[in-house]
């Protein structure tokens, strides 16, 4: 059990041709997930997301600042994208600024030991990080850039948010 409350930073993607989202971690260098970001722990799968209410998310329902109910945890949206923010200002709805997100113990603590052990992070693209995925079993397509990842970063048709879930200590 642990004393403090944790926070679970996610990445909300939401997609404007058939209203469906899906939600995973965002990578995390050295976190065990490989060294492709689409690769990341999937949350929840992508799909259409019903409210507890009744109905389905829509892409008005995602602002940050807001809290939404995903199968019973609470996110709250935190910051978005500029085609998001664009997005949502031409529907004339008032985009307020990123949230600062908490931070919790672990992270705080690993950041500080980088900081003391020093060094620069190895860029993704890095031969030598490259090697060790190989001889791990990592497939050559995730050596090179992903196309469906490229594909995603530069669709205008997918709203991107960031949100954090706090769970509440333990006794």
């Amino acid at each position: 059990s642990s004393a403090a409350s944790d926070v679970y930073k996610r990445q909300l993607y939401y997609y404007l041709e058939d209203d469906s989202m899906h939600i995973c971690e965002p990578k995390v260098e050295n976190s065990g997930l490989g060294i492709d970001p689409t690769k990341s722990a999937v949350y929840l799968k992508r799909h259409r997301v019903p409210k507890p209410e009744g109905d389905f998310f829509g892409a008005t329902d995602l602002n940050i600042g807001l809290t939404i109910d995903i199968y019973g945890r609470v996110f709250t949206l935190t910051d978005c994208d500029g085609f998001t923010r664009t997005f949502l200002e031409k529907l004339g709805i008032e985009v307020p600024q990123a949230i600062e997100e908490p931070t919790d113990g672990y992270t705080s603590t690993r950041a500080a030991v980088k900081a003391h052990v020093g060094g620069r992070p190895r860029p993704v693209n890095d031969a030598l990080i490259r090697g060790v995925e190989a001889s791990l079993g990592a497939s050559s397509h995730l050596l090179e850039g992903d196309r469906l990842g490229q594909f995603l970063d530069n669709d205008r048709k997918v709203l991107r948010l960031s949100l954090i879930h706090i769970s509440e200590p333990t006794r």
